[in-house]
């Protein structure tokens, strides 16, 4: 079950129940945000989205009562692990090839606090996977290829231009 709220006004921007337990919180940035200054050092802005997310991580993972309404109400199975309680942050698109280096060593770096970092490239190929998947049409475009649920992980950085981006190794 997959139950999204906005639970807390001035918080994040969606909350995820997910059917496994896990909740999920996604903070939405403005795609034109600069995640890098012309130098290459990360931006103010960036560093702040940052901040607020794994703010919001610590205080939710502190305060995981908050939640307990949730499994009275049958929305979850029982209050979140810590580890139970991860951010997505969604941001930016159109990056260099040089950006995408620092942002996933950026990313290597926040995974291991429960905090993920996509762009709105990222999560438009996530979607036309995921659809194209569901359509049918992935079985079709790729007979040979071997579907497996750690397909639609992106492993590779992303360039979105024209028709051409890779996915995990997989030219579309």
């Amino acid at each position: 079950m997959l139950f999204v709220t906005s639970i807390w006004a001035d918080r994040p921007d969606m909350v995820l129940f997910l059917f496994d337990g896990t909740v999920t919180i996604v903070e939405l940035e403005p795609s034109k945000v600069k995640l890098f200054t012309r130098q290459g050092s990360i931006s103010s802005e960036f560093e702040k989205r940052l901040k607020q997310v794994r703010d919001y991580v610590m205080y939710y993972r502190e305060h995981r009562e908050l939640f307990n309404k949730f499994v009275e109400e049958g929305i979850l199975r029982t209050t979140p692990s810590i580890n139970g309680i991860r951010v997505i942050l969604i941001i930016a698109s159109s990056l260099t090839v040089e950006e995408l280096k620092e942002l996933n060593r950026i990313r290597s770096l926040y995974e291991k606090e429960g905090i993920r970092v996509l762009t709105y490239d990222e999560l438009i190929t996530k979607i036309s996977l995921t659809l194209k998947y569901i359509s049918g049409k992935m079985f079709r475009s790729y007979k040979h290829v071997l579907l497996t649920p750690d397909m639609f992980e992106i492993n590779k950085s992303i360039v979105l231009r024209g028709f051409v981006s890779l996915v995990g190794g997989l030219a579309i």
